[in-house]
């Protein structure tokens, strides 16, 4: 950000668009402070630059394609990670995006709509003309599958009339065998819009042809993270119909070992929710060798997530879950967590005692391992501490699990040391909070806080202790 100045500067003198465009690229993708993204957008959509101006009155001259497309891509990446700072210029920004563009130019115009539409109802306006120019695409097929979808994901009251309609022209596209893959990779993701708030509505036949397109696609490497991604949010609708397909499994061990971090969490959850699929069918042989071929074969021989993933899955039945908790050996687990020289295998057993139902066992050693490695949430990563605490916290809250840790937080806490410059306490309760996001998880918080500081003042009645509460 330092050469901004010298860049608009530049831009006043000799007035290169082209420049300024690539280096306000390059600024925006660094972590910028707050005066200085109001600073950058202010200039690229008020003086001097006026950007969206500049794509009003140029967009139907032919030789300013790239500079169109330029443009529209720059307020797309501006949408997408600075949308608080751009709210003003929504109506704006969507009116040059509707303009008549070159085929170049209209694509990025439709995904800077689709970014738009996840934070303002400006961009659906035009939905019923996005839907005719979907059903009817020779070109731009992708953006505007992703557009229709995003729509229907975030803006369900502006389509619901709608919406067998636009369910009949995914499952048209996807009945064509002239989409190239990545073209089917969007409207599978498009689909998915639909299936966020409308997947009750529509027939079983019809959602049974969607998952086989899902499964058939899920083979594709283009279309394998938004495959992986609907099977983990809709093992509901597709968990029975795709539990059985073994190269999907296998995609999605695949994923779990190679992926990034979301792609293999997304995989790890549809894989769960299949091999839960898989032990509701009635072939128990059958299920049993699954399971000792997939599953407890990476128990024993793979490490890091795979082998988590694959404890998590041999947890679906109840045999499986009381051997996993044997063999996991949990008093080690927890006297390393203590001591500080725990490992992130030690960290993965303790989310996985976090999510374990009752029907495991040993909830005592159980309830040990969370306690020790909740105290550590605060050197956790936030992702990582979050979903321990909100599953051993708010998943089942009335448990004595659940209680005991909170009174066991509140008392760490009461130590002074806890309040030091290293601010362990405060990154604590900043976790805690955190995970307690939703209604009824802050009610019980604030219960649970409330009843154990009355029971630790009880406790300090009548003592010389110091009550930092």
């Amino acid at each position: 950000m330092d050469n901004w100045e010298n860049v608009i500067e530049e831009y006043k003198n000799c007035n290169d668009i082209t420049n300024l465009l690539k280096h306000a690229e390059q600024i925006l993708h660094e972590e910028l402070a707050s005066f200085e993204i109001e600073w950058m957008v202010s200039c690229l959509l008020k003086e001097p630059v006026d950007l969206l101006r500049i794509i009003n009155s140029k967009h139907r001259e032919v030789e300013c394609s790239k500079l169109i497309a330029d443009s529209l891509k720059l307020l797309t990446d501006a949408v997408d990670k600075y949308s608080a700072f751009l709210e003003q210029y929504y109506e704006d920004i969507v009116q040059v995006c509707v303009l008549p563009h070159y085929s170049v130019p209209r694509q990025h115009a439709l995904s800077c709509l689709s970014v738009v539409s996840k934070h303002s109802p400006l961009a659906a306006h035009d939905f019923l003309r996005h839907l005719a120019s979907l059903e009817e695409a020779s070109v731009c097929l992708a953006p505007l599958a992703t557009l229709v979808g995003t729509i229907c994901e975030y803006h369900p009251d502006v389509v619901v009339d709608e919406i067998s309609k636009v369910w009949r022209v995914f499952l048209n596209l996807l009945d064509s065998n002239k989409l190239s893959s990545s073209a089917r990779g969007a409207v599978l993701a498009g689909a998915g819009g639909v299936l966020r708030h409308f997947s009750e509505d529509l027939p079983t036949t019809e959602l049974r042809t969607f998952g086989a397109h899902v499964l058939s696609a899920s083979h594709l490497p283009r279309c394998r993270q938004v495959c992986i991604r609907l099977l983990s949010e809709h093992s509901d609708v597709f968990g029975s119909q795709a539990c059985s397909d073994e190269r999907v499994r296998g995609a999605l061990w695949e994923a779990v070992r190679a992926g990034d971090a979301q792609r293999a969490e997304h995989a790890q959850r549809a894989l769960l929710a299949l091999y839960v699929a898989l032990t509701g069918t009635s072939d128990t042989v059958r299920v049993q060798s699954v399971l000792q071929r997939e599953v407890w074969r990476r128990v024993v021989q793979s490490s890091g997530r795979e082998r988590w993933c694959a404890v998590r899955a041999a947890a679906v039945t109840a045999e499986g879950a009381v051997e996993i908790t044997s063999r996991l050996h949990l008093p080690g687990v927890e006297g390393r967590l203590r001591g500080g020289d725990y490992t992130h295998d030690d960290v993965l057993a303790a989310l996985w005692c976090a999510e374990a139902g009752p029907s495991v066992g040993a909830e005592r050693e159980r309830a040990r391992v969370i306690r020790a490695a909740a105290v550590r949430a605060a050197d956790l990563s936030e992702s990582l501490a979050v979903t321990l605490l909100r599953d051993a916290l708010f998943r089942a809250p009335h448990t004595h699990t659940a209680q005991d840790l909170m009174a066991h937080l509140l008392s760490e806490s009461c130590k002074p040391e806890w309040w030091d410059e290293s601010g362990a306490g405060a990154v604590l309760w900043t976790r805690v909070c955190g995970a307690a996001r939703g209604g009824a998880s802050w009610l019980h918080l604030a219960r649970c806080v409330r009843r154990t500081i009355r029971t630790h003042l009880q406790t300090c009645e009548g003592t010389h202790e110091v009550c930092m509460v």
